[in-house]
């Protein structure tokens, strides 16, 4: 009788008791303290973070249902109910009026808990000379954007709708490569929404860069590392010679068993029978071996006897003599040759 009890109250309660997106500003620096040329990427990100679910309104037990005499069911109604106090006093909805402003001073308490159904807009500011000026933002209706004069000078990535972070609402998130001691200073991070109720909602942080010179430790730390990462890549540009090395050999008797394959190179041609050079139509890659033969002839309408001679005097890679003389012909024979490498 006791369980049917306790169920029924909780069944209650549920039904009394309203139930609200709990979420959680997170803004930090990575790192929090840059070193100008020590340090090679200064990341600072802020994203709103979906904490817990929050039991608002109170509730109240029916003397019907509840058993004075259960201790049990006692203790878990007042600990509900010192749960919605404190609720009610730490973390309701920012009232429109408070809505942060581009002039509030980074003086102003953090305000990172709060119910955010829907997220408008992301900003990320830098104080300048007492005045904040904007970075970056993202709103649901425009991409990430930065604003001058730092455009050129750091990356942003966001999304008010969605995050690759699992458990965020959205994000923004700025880069700089190679960070100078300028991007030190004060940042702020300001988020606007809307809460279950529809109601218009803030959450607000601020983070500080900090920039300080490398200390002699540090200095030889980065030097040992520096010079530990040379060698390695000394060591790789050694291996990598090596392995073109062996590449080069490797296309090198690829081209020999080609060769082998592919037979010897021959061209042919005719030329008239003259002493005359008789150019390849290409150069061969080693002197070839040419061979001669007439390949045609018309004698005169009474020949009694005919001659015709024909030898080669040298031989280049892209080129022979001919010489080759005749007589007792009509006209001028024509030679044949054929040339193999």
């Amino acid at each position: 009788m006791q369980v049917m009890y306790t169920n029924m109250i909780t069944a209650i309660m549920v039904g009394l008791l309203g139930i609200a997106l709990a979420s959680e500003l997170k803004f930090e620096s990575n790192p929090s303290n840059i070193h100008p040329i020590l340090t090679k990427t200064l990341q600072v990100r802020c994203a709103v973070k979906i904490s817990s679910l929050r039991i608002q309104g109170s509730a109240r037990l029916g003397h019907g249902f509840v058993d004075p005499s259960n201790a049990k069911i006692q203790q878990n109604a007042t600990a509900i109910q010192r749960n919605n106090r404190t609720q009610n006093t730490t973390t309701s909805p920012t009232p429109h009026s408070q809505l942060l402003t581009g002039n509030q001073s980074t003086s102003t308490p953090p305000h990172v808990n709060d119910d955010v159904s829907h997220i408008t807009s992301i900003i990320i500011s830098k104080e300048v000379s007492g005045h904040k000026v904007t970075v970056a933002s993202v709103t649901a209706f425009d991409s990430p954007s930065i604003e001058s004069p730092f455009t050129g000078i750091v990356s942003v990535e966001g999304n008010s709708n969605t995050s690759p972070v699992t458990g965020e609402q959205g994000y923004l998130q700025l880069r700089w490569e190679e960070p100078l001691a300028r991007e030190a200073g004060v940042y702020t991070c300001e988020v606007f929404g809307l809460n279950t109720d529809k109601h218009p909602v803030s959450l607000y942080d601020t983070v500080q860069v900090q920039s300080s010179e490398p200390t002699y430790t540090e200095l030889i730390a980065y030097i040992s590392a520096f010079d530990k990462a040379l060698s390695e890549l000394q060591k790789e540009n050694k291996e990598l010679r090596m392995f073109q090395s062996n590449i080069t050999a490797d296309i090198s008797e690829m081209g020999t068993k080609l060769y082998n394959l592919t037979g010897p190179e021959i061209q042919t041609g005719r030329v008239s029978c003259l002493s005359t050079t008789v150019n390849f139509q290409s150069s061969f890659s080693k002197t070839p071996v040419v061979y001669v033969s007439l390949s045609g002839f018309r004698t005169s309408s009474s020949p009694t006897s005919g001659l015709i001679e024909a030898s080669i005097r040298s031989i280049a890679n892209s080129y022979f003599y001919l010489d080759c003389s005749m007589s007792g012909f009509y006209n001028t024979p024509t030679v044949s040759w054929i040339a193999i490498c």
